[in-house]
């Protein structure tokens, strides 16, 4: 399995790499938007959402859209060792995210925490996607741990469209998410999953 995986991952890369800046950048916005507008964003009042890694779609407007609305906002502080995330307030995005020594962004380490059965909604990034909400991340599990605190109907994964393949590989220990939003559309998986 981790073979595919890791074919899967060296597919989708170039897709995303291949996307140019105004591109990248308009279609994070949308995407963004779209995910703002839904009720499961708009009545969640604390949230876990994630800082984007370069090669991600951009969700700064996301994270400002939680912070304007008065939601408390949460990103996830990677604690490698216990292969584990703790959710971290995040009140100012200016000075509350900062890189880790391998590029990572992240919250400030030192800031109010919570556990991921408290939040209201978590924003998952991914590789790749599929219609019946299997993700492929990094590798690392992490949120295949942090997910069953939550359950499916509070996570929705937020991704560029040429993300979105027709199979995603996946282990039992593989946790799906909700909804995927793309620049185009809104994809409800949750039913596939009772």
């Amino acid at each position: 399995m981790g073979d595919a995986k890791a074919v899967l991952r060296e597919t989708v890369a170039p897709r995303v790499g291949a996307l140019g800046p105004e591109i990248r950048a308009e279609a994070s916005r949308a995407a963004c938007e779209r995910l703002a507008s839904l009720d499961l964003f708009r009545s969640a009042g604390k949230v876990l959402a994630f800082a984007s890694m370069p090669d991600e779609i951009d969700v700064t407007p996301l994270l400002r859209e939680c912070l304007d609305a008065g939601k408390r906002l949460y990103l996830p502080l990677v604690r490698w060792k216990a292969r584990r995330m703790i959710p971290v307030r995040v009140t100012d995005l200016d000075v509350d995210i900062v890189y880790s020594s391998t590029g990572m962004p992240g919250p400030r380490p030192g800031g109010e925490r919570a556990e991921p059965s408290e939040m209201d909604l978590v924003i998952v990034p991914g590789r790749a996607f599929d219609r019946q909400g299997r993700r492929l991340g990094r590798g690392g599990g992490f949120y295949d741990r942090l997910l069953p605190q939550v359950g499916p109907a509070g996570s929705a994964a937020i991704a560029f469209s040429c993300q979105v393949v027709e199979a995603v590989p996946v282990d039992e220990h593989d946790v799906p998410i909700g909804l995927i939003v793309t620049e185009r559309e809104v994809i409800s998986t949750a039913s596939t999953h009772r």
